[in-house]
């Protein structure tokens, strides 16, 4: 017996096979490519996270502009109210009375005034208090207390307008504003207001986020924080020029892109910021979100990004060895059979050896290829079908059609011969004719009423209409019209029009819409009628 060669013995058979050239090609492809993808993730990443921070720097830059239109229409909303009380004319000549409910509707109008006072500046009184009234309060007071010296009284004066540094009284932020009150061109007095800020610190509070621990703070051209709620009052008014923020924000450069912000407590604590000019006051309102926040949001995302890279790489590997051992050759003849049964070959069928996914996708292909010949050869049938019915029902359609035509015409000229009859023109004396109307009067049939009635006229050399209106059934304006329009086209052709048979339902209809009808001749019957018209015609009935 001859040897069984070394690839066909039983230890040969049950080894496992190799990869392959090709499917090492595989793996080292898929491993290259896992390798490329971890880059890819990484700079990915690195671009999300530059990305990111210019999402937080365009939102917090969003948030300053918000923020700052807020303390502005605040700020501005104050001065408009001192203004339009200094407007108000003889304000420092007007009894105390009026004054203290000037000032108290002032104060109403902008809760955050804590007192309003008046100063006079005319000659002679310059910088004495005319009124002062606090808030809370309805009566006011007259302090003898002289302000020509103090800035708020002087800085108004020459500026029209002016606005104090942040004070501290008891814990609570307060500026004092102030505004001239003119008389013509003449300045005569100064209306000043201390202003509480704690409404302004409600604004700022809103605007900032717990979660993302982001806020807003306001500072001066000094660079001192005049309004911050998230810092203690000791932080208060101390020059911050080492906040690069700060300094960048009061010089009016370019914000840098990180820095380390006004926290508390204060520390090494990197933030993104952006800033908003001012308009109402020469403050800057700066919003800084901490960097710590968007690195929470990213690193986890970036993580689980670059583990998933990885895991995809290792699993394709392996499932490009499965692949390229029990999917290859059957995927290119099922590509292969798809392709000819898609391109019309439906008699083509797909052979597989073996029983596994790919077998029954063969066998549901094949399946496929049949019942769309199947179908193709019902739908075909059901055409021949479709079509036999539409012709027959286009041939009963044509006769119904015919059909309905020629009752049609019927119908129509049966109605035109009720038409004809429904207004007759007929000759009872010589001279006299009579056109009865029945039913409804349409403008159709009044315009035929009113034709007939002239050909007639024309006709019959009337020189008496008698319209009998005996079995009309509905009197309107609109047929009123029509008969008066009938009996002055008559009267044009030389004949008295003359309307019998009003029923007093109809009389009173006329009556009722205001018809003109004194042109035309009226009798009660047909017989009164003629009558009148033989009269017209200067004859006589002559008993037989």
């Amino acid at each position: 017996m001859a040897d069984i060669p070394p690839s066909r013995s039983p230890r040969a058979r049950t080894a496992a096979p190799g990869l392959g050239r090709l499917g090492r090609r595989l793996l080292l492809r898929f491993v290259a490519f896992a390798a490329l993808s971890v880059l890819v993730m990484t700079g990915m990443g690195v671009y999300d996270a530059w990305r990111e921070l210019q999402d937080v720097r365009l939102r917090q830059q969003q948030i300053a502009v918000w923020a700052r239109d807020s303390l502005d229409s605040w700020f501005f909303t104050a001065f408009q109210n001192l203004r339009a009380t200094a407007a108000f004319p003889g304000l420092l000549d007007l009894p105390p009375e009026i004054q203290d409910a000037i000032l108290q509707q002032t104060i109403m109008r902008t809760p955050g005034f804590r007192y309003v006072i008046l100063a006079d500046a005319r000659r002679g009184r310059e910088g004495r208090e005319v009124r002062r009234l606090y808030q809370g309060d309805k009566i006011g007071s007259t302090y003898d207390k002289d302000h020509y010296t103090a800035e708020w009284y002087r800085k108004a004066l020459l500026l029209d307008s002016y606005f104090s540094a942040v004070e501290y009284q008891a814990g609570v932020p307060t500026i004092m504003l102030s505004r001239t009150i003119v008389s013509g061109t003449e300045r005569i007095g100064v209306i000043g207001a201390e202003l509480d800020l704690t409404s302004a610190h409600h604004l700022l509070r809103n605007f900032r986020d717990e979660e993302r621990g982001s806020y807003v703070y306001v500072v001066n051209q000094l660079g001192q924080p005049v309004l911050a709620e998230h810092l203690p009052l000791s932080t208060a008014w101390e020059i911050r020029q080492d906040v690069e923020g700060i300094r960048a924000a009061v010089a009016g450069s370019e914000m840098p892109l990180l820095y380390r912000g006004l926290t508390r407590p204060q520390g090494d604590t990197r933030v993104v910021g952006a800033y908003a000019q001012m308009q109402a006051l020469n403050w800057v309102l700066i919003a800084e979100q901490p960097l710590s926040w968007v690195l929470g949001n990213l690193l986890p995302l970036l993580g689980s990004a670059a583990g998933f890279v990885l895991a995809s790489a290792a699993l394709a590997a392996i499932v490009a060895v499965l692949i390229y051992r029990q999917v290859a050759r059957p995927v290119v003849e099922l590509h292969e059979g798809a392709r000819r049964i898609g391109a019309g070959e439906l008699g083509y069928r797909i052979d597989l050896p073996g029983c596994f996914e790919l077998t029954n996708l063969a066998e549901e292909f094949n399946h496929m290829a049949s019942s769309l010949q199947e179908s193709i050869a019902r739908q075909e049938a059901w055409n021949r079908e479709l079509e036999q019915r539409i012709a027959e029902r286009t041939r009963e359609l044509g006769e119904a059609f015919e059909r309905l035509r020629s009752e049609a015409e019927a119908k129509e000229q049966l109605l035109r011969l009720v038409r004809e009859m429904s207004s007759p023109v007929i000759p009872v004396l010589e001279g006299v004719i009579v056109m009865p109307i029945v039913g409804t009067l349409d403008s159709e049939r009044a315009r035929r009423v009113m034709d007939d009635l002239l050909a007639g006229i024309e006709r019959e050399r009337a020189r008496v209409a008698i319209l009998d209106i005996t079995g009309l059934a509905v009197v309107d304006t609109a047929v009123a019209n029509a008969l008066l329009q009938a009996a002055r086209a008559a009267r044009l052709l030389g004949a008295e029009p003359i309307l019998v048979g009003i029923s007093p339902e109809v009389a009173e209809t006329v009556v009722h819409l205001g018809v003109e009808m004194r042109d035309l001749r009226t009798a009660a019957t047909l017989e009164e009628g003629l009558l009148a018209g033989l009269r017209l015609l200067r004859r006589k009935v002559v008993p037989a």
